[in-house]
């Protein structure tokens, strides 16, 4: 986590600059392939090692930036006043059912392979056909990017030192929250494989039920 919050901010500093060379799709494909290539190079490594876990972190930390500096610019420009909040509506419905059934149908996948033994090579050889299934889906939507026409101009290259207070407030704030956020991200995971023993399909299923119990009231109260 450490290794990745370092490498994404550098991304959309790096991102700045890129842009004219590249064009915001071929920005946006790059990071998506990215990603796509990490998390298979990761289930391929036969041990990871400390210096495996910060370089693979931070590649993912620039895959990552890359992939959101030129996803917001892109939604930003496509949409309008009118009809951005109906978009991201319904890029937030599929995101929601997608982290609910996509883990739930990887994770029956990677049981029924292996027959409920998480640590045994079969289960390791689940998670790389996994991420080979990955990869082609990121390969195919990175290829799907390229045929679009989306705006080219490159952006004027500003970066501040000096903002209003108002600004170093909401960054505090932002600051606060992402701190947080990672809080959130690490403990309940760490918590329930020390409770459980390290069952990884014990984390799966909390984590699944979970998903399912909060989409289910984000529905009702929306």
């Amino acid at each position: 986590q450490f290794a990745l919050y370092v490498g994404l901010p550098l991304a959309f500093v790096l991102n700045r600059f890129l842009v004219g060379r590249l064009n915001y799709a071929q920005l946006y494909g790059f990071g998506i392939v990215l990603c796509g290539v990490i998390m298979a190079l990761m289930t391929f490594l036969e041990k990871l090692t400390f210096g495996n876990i910060i370089g693979m972190g931070f590649l993912m930390g620039l895959a990552t930036g890359f992939h959101w500096a030129n996803r917001n610019y892109l939604s930003l420009v496509c949409t309008n006043d009118l009809n951005r909040n109906f978009y991201f509506g319904i890029e937030s419905f599929f995101s929601c059912v997608s982290s609910v059934v996509v883990p739930a149908a990887v994770g029956t996948f990677i049981a029924w392979w292996s027959g409920g033994e998480a640590g045994a090579a079969d289960a390791r050889c689940a998670y790389r056909w996994i991420a080979c299934c990955v990869l082609a889906l990121v390969v195919g939507g990175a290829s799907f990017l390229m045929r679009g026409a989306f705006p080219a101009e490159r952006p004027v290259i500003v970066i501040n030192s000096r903002f209003s207070p108002l600004w170093r407030k909401l960054l505090l704030l932002a600051t606060l929250k992402g701190t947080i956020q990672i809080f959130l991200m690490t403990a309940p995971a760490i918590l329930i494989m020390r409770v459980l023993g390290g069952r990884e399909n014990a984390l799966g299923l909390v984590q699944n039920v979970g998903a399912v119990v909060a989409a289910v009231l984000m529905y009702l109260i929306g």
